[in-house]
């Protein structure tokens, strides 16, 4: 996979300047070369970034796994509480801003108080929100917490995740 790096949603709907369809895609070994080529400097424009676009200066490559599930998971800055913030979904990622718009109690919002750290009680709320079919609960929940605290120990500004391989 390879994925344009921006600070904007909707990358994978979006649309380059130069005409090049969608920030993200799924490409054989052969174009791993050919497709970041043809993102990187140009300008993506997607219905967050406004029609002016983001230079994409950053792509990611990735292995594509197989899904049994597609869920989203994030861990973002939250402006409202100047901290932490887990948003999860138990349906999809790649059009969570339509699905929170269409059904916002299906969006599961965690904030972690910076101070404290994240608790097992945050980890379980979330895991409640996913509601994946897991054998050990317990370490769920510690997924969850490491996945915390690697965007902690990063300094992340996001941590995100759309498959349900975590858990």
């Amino acid at each position: 996979m390879v994925k344009s790096q921006i600070l904007a949603g909707g990358r994978g709907l979006g649309k380059f300047t130069s005409g090049l369809q969608g920030g993200v895609h799924i490409v054989k070994i052969e174009q791993a070369e050919e497709i970041p080529g043809k993102m990187l400097g140009q300008t993506l424009v997607t219905k967050q970034t406004g029609p002016q676009g983001n230079v994409v200066s950053k792509v990611y490559l990735c292995e594509k796994v197989s899904l049994v599930k597609e869920m989203y998971f994030v861990i973002t800055l939250d402006r409202t509480t100047a901290g932490p913030l887990i948003i999860a979904c138990k349906e999809g990622g790649t059009s969570i801003e339509d699905l929170a718009e269409k059904f916002p109690d299906m969006i599961i919002k965690v904030p972690i108080d910076v101070f404290k750290g994240i608790t097992d009680e945050d980890a379980a709320k979330v895991l409640d929100g996913l509601a994946p079919k897991v054998a050990d609960r317990a370490a769920s929940i510690e997924q969850v917490k490491k996945l915390y605290n690697l965007f902690r120990e990063s300094d992340c500004t996001q941590l995100e995740d759309f498959g349900s391989n975590f858990f």
